[in-house]
């Protein structure tokens, strides 16, 4: 687009996001932060009416979702969000962990340094909150995914984050003890200081403690439905919202 005579042509990408990309990161997102906890039903008809889109978009994102294996179909019930047991959450980020230090020896040399600084900025900045330290995680993880030069193994371990996001929501959010910044912080310094040796040891820690917090969690809502008697309580309708 030209503004005057002599103006610097410049043209400017608008990224459109399909209805159906909107529904899915909308339910996707709602499951990572546990707002469908667990075992919640997902009907299509609930949440066509909840977020005013067909079902077909909802359906889409559905099939998605359980591809991804964050839900489960029920035919002719809609869904049900994958509930795991504390040896599933084990395997899930042991497999994990094995998959990311490969890619971090795969993105070796090819992660921006730029980047990293900027993410060191915010873990080194006591006066990052807890959600901004979270979504400066996500983003690290994700940049080491990106680096990968094997497209592959890149995209396997974007799946991985993916499945592990709702446990790791559990570590972030309910360890009251918890330090969002320091853990963080010196993982970056070590793969930015190129020290893989000590980075993947310490990316081995950093992602078993929120499988360890998943696991208990875990076990601590079986025993409380044992000790019930009966089944966790599960909204076989997605509620609308308040």
């Amino acid at each position: 687009m030209i503004f005057g005579a002599g103006a610097v042509k410049t043209v400017e990408k608008i990224e459109k996001i399909s209805l159906a990309e909107q529904t899915y990161l909308r339910i996707t997102s709602m499951i990572v932060r546990g707002e469908f906890p667990a075992g919640s039903r997902l009907a299509e008809e609930e949440l066509s009416r909840r977020f005013g889109v067909s079902r077909t978009p909802v359906r889409e994102t559905l099939r998605r979702l359980a591809e991804a294996e964050l839900i489960e179909l029920l035919p002719g019930r809609g869904a049900r969000v994958r509930q795991a047991s504390a040896k599933e959450i084990g395997d899930l980020f042991e497999c994990r962990t094995m998959i990311e230090c490969l890619a971090l020896t795969n993105a070796a040399g090819r992660i921006p340094d730029e980047r990293l600084a900027e993410l060191e900025k915010i873990f080194a900045d006591l006066r990052t909150d807890r959600s901004r330290a979270v979504s400066a995680d996500e983003e690290f993880h994700t940049l080491i995914a990106d680096s990968c030069s094997n497209c592959c193994l890149g995209e396997e371990l974007k799946k991985l984050i993916l499945r592990c996001a709702p446990y790791r929501h559990l570590h972030n959010y309910m360890q009251s003890n918890f330090d969002p910044l320091k853990e963080r912080l010196k993982l970056v310094r070590l793969v930015r200081a190129r020290d893989w040796s000590r980075a993947r040891s310490e990316l081995i820690a950093h992602i078993m403690s929120a499988a360890r917090v998943a696991e208990t969690h875990d076990e601590a809502a079986a025993t409380e439905k044992h000790e019930a008697g009966a089944t966790l309580p599960v909204p076989d309708r997605g509620e609308s919202p308040r």
